[in-house]
């Protein structure tokens, strides 16, 4: 980190301005990105960001509309062309410390609204194995899902980089099937996106996606 510290102070150019990002609930509350934002704020104290978390779909609806110059967005893995980098993200079953969820029938899910990459994944999964299931708890912030887990409610999904402390990673042993993975897509106009947008896109391609 200081070695970061000193090369963006001697070797670049000094960047002000502001860069609104938008980025997945989850995300957000991980352990990596918050550390990845804390180093960019500390290389670059003239940029301002403010960021806004919500569903990916939600995310791309406002990036089209102008709401904001960078956005970080989950895709299915089909789309081509439609960002300016990815990275794979494993998506993993959860639930929470001691918790019997698994052995339920029918399976208790724990879910963000539709149009949640998660849900779709989990309810895919769960049908090819003719397994029944039912939504017990819906959240549209990753605080409610969490806390719904945590509390023995039932079972989610979620990318394995953002499972936090406390969470449980279930198997076969549980009789989870293995679900397909996603795509982090980062999204910018790179003709029209700002010194300080690119910046930060630079920033996290090379300090998040390095970590993939």
């Amino acid at each position: 980190a200081l070695n970061d510290e000193a090369v963006v102070k001697l070797l670049l150019p000094r960047v002000e301005g502001s860069v609104h990002l938008g980025i997945p609930n989850e995300f957000a509350a991980s352990r990596l990105f918050p550390a990845v934002l804390n180093r960019f704020a500390q290389g670059y104290p003239q940029v301002q960001i403010q960021v806004t978390c919500d569903l990916s779909v939600k995310l791309l609806e406002g990036l089209k509309h102008g709401a904001f110059d960078l956005v970080l967005a989950l895709h299915d893995g089909t789309e081509t062309g439609q960002y300016n980098e990815s990275w794979r993200e494993e998506i993993v079953w959860v639930c929470g410390p001691d918790s019997n969820a698994s052995l339920r029938d029918p399976l208790p899910l724990i879910v963000a609204p539709p149009g949640c990459f998660y849900r779709q994944r989990m309810i895919e999964a769960l049908d090819t194995l003719n397994r029944d299931w039912h939504i017990v708890y819906t959240s549209q912030n990753y605080g409610g899902i969490r806390a719904g887990v945590m509390a023995g409610l039932g079972v989610t999904a979620l990318a394995k980089n953002t499972v936090s402390e406390g969470m449980v990673i279930m198997g076969s042993a549980d009789r989870m099937r293995r679900l397909e993975q996603v795509e982090l897509g980062m999204h910018y106009d790179s003709i029209k996106a700002s010194t300080a947008s690119r910046k930060l896109a630079e920033f996290i391609g090379m300090h998040y996606g390095g970590k993939q």
